[in-house]
């Protein structure tokens, strides 16, 4: 049986050392719990010319050409849906107890995804109702990923 892995794709520019140390931290305390991995696309290049519509198209596309067709994925977008830590170790657990393939969370460019990608996804989860910058977006996700499944697995991480 093949093992479900938790994939985070993001369009960001280059890290600065800091995020890569802080981030490669998280991302191995989470592979003790499941295989994970975190890629970085490129932001469209040359979109000085292009309308914020186009850009979020292109750089969705971008992002979806990354995915194999009928596997799960989520946006982390302001505008989804926001839960507590709690919440969301449950619904960690509820999406991976329902799928038997992979689980993608994207995460888009500066002016975010366009409604074809989120009508195309299995939801939108917020990390926050503040605009985060990516890298600061990344961070809490790895370190939300890190905390439920400490949550799940009863490790003593997370405080009430």
């Amino acid at each position: 049986m093949q093992t479900l892995k938790i994939h985070l794709y993001h369009i960001s520019k280059k890290n600065s050392s800091i995020s890569v140390e802080t981030e490669g931290n998280y991302i191995q305390r989470i592979q003790k719990y499941i295989p994970f991995d975190s890629v970085t696309i490129a932001p469209q290049k040359d979109n000085r010319s292009l309308s914020v519509s186009s850009l979020q198209q292109k750089e969705s596309e971008m992002i979806l050409s990354k995915i194999p067709p009928g596997i799960p994925f989520y946006l982390l977008d302001e505008k989804g849906k926001e839960y507590h830590s709690k919440g969301f170790a449950q619904f960690i657990n509820k999406t991976m107890s329902n799928s038997s393939r992979d689980i993608y969370f994207l995460i888009g460019g500066a002016y975010g995804f366009d409604d074809i990608i989120r009508s195309k996804s299995n939801g939108i989860i917020s990390l926050s109702k503040l605009t985060l910058p990516h890298q600061l977006a990344r961070l809490m996700f790895l370190e939300q990923l890190y905390r439920a499944f400490s949550i799940l697995h009863n490790q003593p991480y997370h405080h009430d």
